[in-house]
């Protein structure tokens, strides 16, 4: 990509807790639902991406049975014995990662919802509120202010 791009730069765990975030938002009105909604969708594409590459960890350091499954146990993935430690640090790299979005096309929705976002004026906790903040950082590092 050319430097000159307009991109916003989340890790890929940010990019998850920026997608809640964004999705439950109470937001009246048009114009700024439509905003979200173009947001949404190129966060939406980064997801998709995500979560191939956490199946793909996971189908390398998961036990699968006789059939080739893999093998869930209390809900979660049965990682194969003497691996758990080599399959946290890679999920610890994988969600690290830096996600960079290109948001030329769409800069005009990304304004008008940082505009929006920055008279917020309900409350927020948890993992929404870092989003909130981490999301917001992203847009001014990007020139969005």
């Amino acid at each position: 990509m050319e430097d000159d791009n307009l991109q916003i730069n989340l890790s890929k765990r940010q990019l998850q807790y920026v997608y809640n975030m964004l999705s439950q938002l109470k937001i009246k009105g048009a114009s700024i639902n439509r905003a979200r909604y173009r947001v949404i969708e190129l966060l939406k594409i980064e997801l998709k991406v995500l979560n191939h590459d956490k199946e793909s960890l996971i189908n390398t350091y998961a036990v699968k049975d006789a059939a080739g499954k893999l093998v869930v146990k209390d809900d979660q993935y049965q990682i194969t014995s003497g691996k758990r430690g080599v399959f946290n640090q890679a999920s610890i790299e994988l969600m690290t990662e830096p996600v960079l979005i290109t948001i030329d096309d769409y800069q005009p929705q990304f304004q008008k919802l940082y505009n929006f976002l920055n008279n917020y004026d309900l409350e927020l906790e948890g993992t929404s509120a870092m989003a909130f903040g981490a999301f917001l950082d992203a847009l001014e590092v990007a020139g969005i202010k």
